[in-house]
């Protein structure tokens, strides 16, 4: 890896099987929850593997892996590549716990305006003194649709809650001081806990380091990989946690393997 090894990394991209497999060190395996995996290797495209998602029913999901979890002085990088191809509702990306009533630890999602020009991605978190903080990715300015862009949110209480895309200027520094609170929510790809603002669109590589803030220059060293991950590395993740489909949006919890 470029960077420091996150705690837990999907490629997402596997193309038989529901298993996507975590090639970080925390071992949060997760099974395909409806997601369809698709080759990205086409001219033009930056990733080698990722994973659609339709905006109705397709998500992945992880019962609470505590590998994931921030809390006081801990601080948080997730990283995540996207191509937005709808804009109709709000696409929670990367999210852990639900999106309503303060019940959750930290996410990106894509926020679309009234109006095209003034659609956004944003960083949330949700701090211990219950406070929530919002970091708004202004100095991009407007999603392409149809375009793939590396998001970043990072945290550390001496930096507040920060967000980056394409490794560019970071936005925001709003709740230095402050820390991530530590909950017992699901891990989730494409949507959230409460099986709402489903994802349109692309989304993989996806990396998570739990007490690791990145450095600007390890946001450039991931972009100008060209995927931010090594698409080619084996699964090598411990303990094989699994996300799997269910009744309820065709998730369920962990499988140990």
């Amino acid at each position: 890896m470029p960077v420091a090894t996150p705690t837990s990394w999907w490629r997402l991209g596997e193309a038989t099987g529901q298993v996507r497999a975590d090639s970080g060190s925390a071992g949060v395996t997760q099974s395909d929850a409806g997601a369809t995996p698709v080759d990205q290797s086409t001219p033009g495209l930056i990733l080698p593997h990722a994973a659609s998602f339709n905006d109705i029913d397709q998500a992945l999901i992880a019962n609470d892996p505590t590998a994931l979890r921030c809390g006081v002085n801990v601080p948080l990088t997730v990283v995540s590549w996207v191509k937005i191809t709808g804009r109709t509702t709000v696409h929670n990306i990367v999210w852990k716990g639900i999106s309503v009533l303060g019940s959750f630890e930290y996410g990106q999602r894509f926020n679309p305006g009234f109006s095209p020009t003034d659609d956004r991605f944003e960083s949330l978190a949700r701090t211990t003194g219950g406070l929530t903080l919002t970091a708004v990715a202004d100095t991009f300015g407007q999603v392409p649709i149809g375009t793939k862009c590396m998001i970043a949110l990072r945290f550390s209480s001496a930096n507040g809650l920060r967000i980056s895309i394409n490794a560019g200027v970071s936005d925001s520094g709003l709740g230095s001081g402050s820390n991530i609170r530590s909950g017992t929510g699901n891990l989730c790809i494409g949507a959230d806990n409460a099986a709402s603002n489903f994802t349109e669109g692309v989304i993989g590589p996806v990396g998570i380091w739990i007490n690791t803030e990145l450095s600007d220059a390890d946001l450039t060293t991931l972009y100008a990989s060209g995927n931010g991950f090594d698409p080619t590395a084996p699964d090598t993740g411990v303990g094989a946690r699994v996300l799997q489909p269910s009744r309820n949006f065709l998730q369920s919890g962990i499988r140990l393997g």
